[in-house]
């Protein structure tokens, strides 16, 4: 009920969960005031769904809360080694590699650099401006409310907010009390990727339709090769091979929603298609078809 409250007075949910669990506490010790404070923090967040979804379906998994050290989730500053993912993305798009490099692993700094020399990447907020503003100003409220999430006047906030002159800009002329930048983020992607309102409501209901594993090593190998015996859904890892998955399921052999997992896996190509598209080089957005057919294979040294 309080929850409710709060979210009929314009709040973002994060926030008016926030103010619900401090009223419903009625406490004034300073100490748990700010534990309350720290709920409406990214990863906690993400932690109280966690436990939410773990109780829901009565799971018998174990939750365990780790401290974050270091930097908060959206700090833009350097801070060494325990950098957030928000600032190291801003050194390395500053060409600052060797700053970056004292925050990431050695592993993952190596796969960065590989697809920078390509041109294969990294991909930026700023990559896609060009396309979205355009894009934004090509729809109108009734091509908005097709989608997914664009509710409580999002069309008509996105609609009037594409006449700002840069990304930054309409983000900020977006977001307001009630909808955050993340969820505003989200929401962009919606027209472009054709998340229509009744494909997620199926999906909420259906679940995903297949697994589709983008990575493995030899341990990952054997895992996989038990697994795929007893899963439900289909686990793809070559993607061109997708139609088998459909004959299998019109044979009874696996049951799936054909429909549905058509609908998914389209926008899981064309996701790839989008991104790879913002590459540096020509060549490098060729290749980018690679990521729909190729699954990763790490071999590991002996």
């Amino acid at each position: 009920d309080l929850l409710k409250k709060h979210l009929k007075t314009g709040h973002s949910f994060p926030n008016a969960r926030k103010y619900a669990l401090r009223d419903f506490i009625h406490s004034e010790n300073a100490a748990l005031s700010h534990r309350i404070e720290e709920i409406g923090s990214s990863n906690n967040i993400l932690g109280v769904e966690y436990l939410r979804a773990i109780q829901e379906i009565k799971s018998k998994m174990t939750p365990h809360s780790i401290m974050r050290v270091g930097a908060s989730y959206t700090d833009e500053e350097h801070r060494g080694e325990f950098s957030s993912a928000t600032a190291i993305r801003r050194l390395i798009q500053n060409g600052d590699i060797e700053s970056a490099s004292q925050s990431m692993p050695k592993e993952s700094l190596d796969v960065i650099l590989r697809e920078i020399r390509s041109g294969r990447g990294p991909v930026f907020k700023e990559n896609v401006e060009s396309f979205f503003i355009p894009f934004f100003r090509l729809l109108s409220r009734e091509d908005y409310s097709r989608y997914y999430g664009f509710v409580e006047g999002l069309d008509a906030r996105f609609q009037e907010c594409s006449m700002e002159g840069s990304l930054e800009r309409f983000l900020r002329c977006v977001k307001s009390k009630r909808f955050t930048l993340s969820r505003i983020r989200r929401l962009m992607y919606y027209p472009v990727l054709r998340f229509t309102d009744n494909l997620i409501r199926k999906s909420n209901e259906l679940g995903p339709q297949y697994i589709r594993v983008l990575a493995f090593n030899e341990r990952g190998r054997f895992h996989l090769s038990r697994i795929k015996r007893s899963m439900k859904i289909p686990v793809i890892t070559t993607t061109s091979l997708w139609r088998k998955v459909v004959d299998k399921s019109l044979k009874e052999e696996i049951k799936i929603d054909v429909d549905l997992f058509e609908a998914q896996l389209k926008r899981d190509f064309t996701a790839v298609s989008f991104y790879s598209s913002l590459y540096k080089y020509p060549e490098s957005r060729a290749r980018g078809s690679d990521l729909l057919s190729q699954v990763v294979y790490h071999r590991q040294e002996r």
